[in-house]
């Protein structure tokens, strides 16, 4: 659900800048809504199922088979997805500042 809220408001703010005639602020709001984008397909095609796993483990109060294989593909994504998340942020405080 917040995905979705992230993606509709950076959507809005590019829309509403480029309607006010601000170009700047419609770029920048349009960077941070391809990079959400991009963060909301890597999720749950890598991120989630890993999740998955080790959550029904942790439930279970078992340890997997295969735990520093799914740590070391968590490692793998974890830094290019919060990378992907700040960009956002940042072009979206850009975007407030520019015009």
């Amino acid at each position: 659900m917040v995905r979705v809220i992230d993606l509709a408001a950076s959507a809005a703010a590019g829309v509403l800048a480029a309607i006010g005639g601000n170009l700047p602020q419609a770029l920048a709001a349009g960077i941070a809504l391809v990079l959400l984008l991009v963060w909301t397909v890597l999720y749950p095609r890598i991120s989630a199922p890993i999740n998955r796993v080790l959550t029904a483990s942790a439930d279970a109060h078992e340890t997997p088979a295969n735990t520093r294989a799914l740590q070391a593909g968590w490692d793998r994504i974890i830094v290019l997805r919060a990378m992907l998340q700040g960009a956002a942020v940042l072009a979206l405080g850009i975007s407030l500042i520019v015009s």
